[in-house]
């Protein structure tokens, strides 16, 4: 499939289109472009925090609740390889 590239004119006939909608969104009272309201939004609870282990294999840290168990010992993602059930 061919790409279309603009013509010089065409790109010029751009520029100048774009410049003009800035040029009168700046122009504008904010009133006319901005909506103030006072909004209810539900704060998140605080984040769970784990501690940090290291990777037997690597050495490297992660969280304890990123860890993974690779022959009984506590590996990082990476080290821990593709998780499967075995099957």
């Amino acid at each position: 499939m061919e790409e279309e590239v603009a013509t010089p004119i065409e790109a010029e006939q751009y520029r100048k289109m774009l410049n003009e909608k800035i040029e009168k969104l700046l122009s504008q009272p904010e009133e006319e472009i901005l909506e103030w309201r006072i909004v209810d939004i539900e704060i998140p609870e605080k984040a769970r925090l784990f501690n940090s282990i290291q990777c037997t294999l690597c050495g490297e840290k992660t969280s304890e609740g990123h860890a993974r168990i690779k022959d009984g010992k506590p590996v990082c993602r990476p080290c821990a390889g593709e998780y499967t059930r075995g099957w």
